[in-house]
């Protein structure tokens, strides 16, 4: 008898073991039926009819409306650099000097010959019995004796000299920033070639372009956005001038003013964003309906209290709406809340 008892036993535990799995999958499925069927709270916007503003990225360079390449006019050795790079200097700011004991010396020796020149001049006149006062400069015998004592003669060399010698001098045209010297005091300077630039960083702009089918929707005086690369920092830029030629690229050369006392520096990239208006009226949702299902943006409809699962086609984009060229009809209520889960069907309730 006992033995039946424990065998009972044994077999009341086997079952109780064996139907715990089936409880609670069974109790899981349920609640997996209790949320497929529950109502879920939503946000709504009407679908629209309009025109829409779709936002053109572009990439820009940040340059200086005023801006000047330095450089001198003459070879030789550079003796002093007073400045460096990144300085804020004054108009007429000595930037860099050239070795000028030659033309120095050459300069002083063409004073000293106009000055002989101008004493065989004067001495000349005396000859001829006049004064300076009485000298008409027009008249040939003013223009011979002048030819014949080389007065003009010296005094163009010795301007020719003196302009030797300032070329060795070489001063900033504006107030602005030095940028790009690479050059060191002994350094053989080249006549012509760049030593650095000044730029005036209180008037800066962008280079950017823009697609040639975008060409006829923008005009000076529209503004654009200037964003940095790295960073959230925005800037409202204007046109101040579009290329009227297209480039091989398909692409419309625009220019556009800064703000003053931006942090933006010469050569600096930035992306540029166009607002440009659509010439034509479309259907238009918000970007927050698009739900995106096995690689293909979807949208979900509210029909008769429930989510009703739409394929859409997009068109052109703005910051926060998009065009929908076939799925959705305007005045569709589409949900832009607590649409990542939804499913086709499930009950929904408006907020």
């Amino acid at each position: 008898m006992r033995k039946y008892s424990v065998m009972f036993y044994i077999i009341i535990s086997l079952l109780w073991v064996a139907c715990q799995p089936a409880e609670e999958k069974r109790g899981d499925e349920q609640a997996v039926s209790e949320r497929q069927y529950a109502t879920v709270d939503v946000r709504v916007e009407e679908a629209v009819h309009k025109k829409l503003t779709k936002v053109v990225e572009m990439q820009g360079c940040v340059d200086a409306t005023e801006r000047y390449a330095i450089y001198f006019k003459r070879n030789g050795y550079l003796l002093k650099l007073p400045c460096h790079v990144g300085e804020m200097v004054g108009k007429g700011r000595l930037l860099a000097l050239l070795d000028t004991q030659e033309v120095y010396f050459d300069w002083k020796r063409k004073q000293v010959m106009f000055e002989e020149a101008k004493l065989t001049w004067k001495r000349m006149l005396s000859d001829q019995g006049l004064t300076e006062d009485q000298l008409d400069p027009t008249s040939v015998k003013a223009r011979s004796i002048d030819l014949r004592s080389h007065l003009s003669l010296r005094r163009v060399e010795m301007e020719v000299a003196r302009s030797h010698r300032d070329d060795c001098f070489l001063d900033s045209p504006i107030t602005g920033v030095v940028a790009g010297m690479g050059v060191r005091v002994g350094d053989y300077i080249t006549a012509g070639k760049k030593l650095a630039e000044v730029y005036n960083p209180e008037l800066m702009c962008v280079q950017s372009s823009l697609l040639e089918e975008d060409l006829m929707k923008v005009q000076v005086g529209d503004k654009a956005t200037a964003r940095m690369a790295e960073g959230n920092k925005e800037y409202i830029a204007t046109i101040i001038s579009i290329d009227p030629m297209v480039d091989d690229k398909g692409l419309v050369a625009v220019r556009m003013a800064l703000p003053t006392k931006t942090k933006l520096v010469q050569g600096m990239h930035v992306e540029v964003s166009y607002q440009i208006e659509s010439d034509h009226r479309s259907v238009v949702v918000p970007m927050k309906a698009l739900v995106k299902r096995d690689g293909k943006y979807v949208v979900f409809v509210v029909q008769e209290g429930k989510a009703v699962w739409r394929d859409v086609v997009l068109g052109g984009r703005s910051g926060s709406e998009v065009e929908v060229v076939k799925g959705v009809e305007v005045g569709d209520k589409v949900i832009v809340e607590n649409n990542l889960l939804l499913s086709h069907g499930v009950a929904v309730h408006e907020l």
